[in-house]
């Protein structure tokens, strides 16, 4: 608890949520005293810099809203979308990826695995594993390479513009990290290896994605 405030005319109590781990992302939300319903958020990036605010601006508890207006209208159907469905690793997955896939065996401090997701593309599928901390994640995505698709990554689909990374030397591998990746806070990193593009995304310093590299892809 950090202070107090008003928000939208309600009195609020300030919090500002840490991680434990140094290298990740902070947040402070405004929580309404009375209620305890969160009515102004901020969300600080790995480095500590402002990331984006939500909030609002006027706020009715329990309004009188028609029932009706939650109701299906007649006509509606069941539709299959395309993206990425969840997948178990436990079973072999070697079949539909065209490779086995490949873990971190040693997450940064306080992530635990999470989920995993698979994309068919036309470039062929496309692995996500996710690790989390309970507030931020990092994904794994890995896919078979191909000859002049560049990082050949599903997630990098549609930016309209050129990327530009550095060359960083970690352990013996030598990766390319980008620091905009445009769609959301954070880094990737691509890691070289003789079958796979395989790219590491997440709102984490320089210095966790550094290890998690060193520890993980020798």
């Amino acid at each position: 608890r950090v202070g107090e405030d008003l928000i939208a005319k309600r009195k609020c109590v300030i919090l500002q949520i840490k991680p434990i781990h140094r290298g990740n992302p902070s947040r402070k939300v405004w929580i309404d005293s009375e209620t305890l319903f969160p009515l102004r958020k901020e969300s600080y990036n790995s480095e500590g810099e402002l990331e984006s605010v939500s909030m609002f601006t006027q706020i009715e508890y329990n309004p009188d809203i028609p029932e009706d207006l939650f109701k299906i209208p007649d006509g509606w159907r069941r539709v299959k979308l395309s993206g990425f469905r969840p997948v178990d690793l436990e079973r072999d997955l070697s079949s539909e990826l065209g490779f086995k896939p490949i873990l971190l065996k040693s997450p940064p401090e306080g992530y635990v695995l999470s989920g995993a997701f698979i994309n068919i593309t036309p470039s062929g599928p496309l692995l996500q594993v996710k690790y989390t901390d309970g507030m931020n994640q990092i994904s794994l995505f890995e896919r078979l390479r191909v000859r002049g698709r560049g990082m050949g990554m599903g997630w990098m689909h549609g930016r309209g513009r050129r990327m530009m990374g550095r060359r960083m030397r970690w352990g013996q591998k030598s990766c390319v990290m980008f620091e905009d990746i445009g769609m959301q806070a954070g880094k990737a990193v691509m890691i070289p290896h003789p079958r796979l593009n395989i790219t590491i995304v997440g709102d984490i310093s320089e210095e966790i994605m550094r290890r998690i590299v060193e520890k993980n892809f020798r």
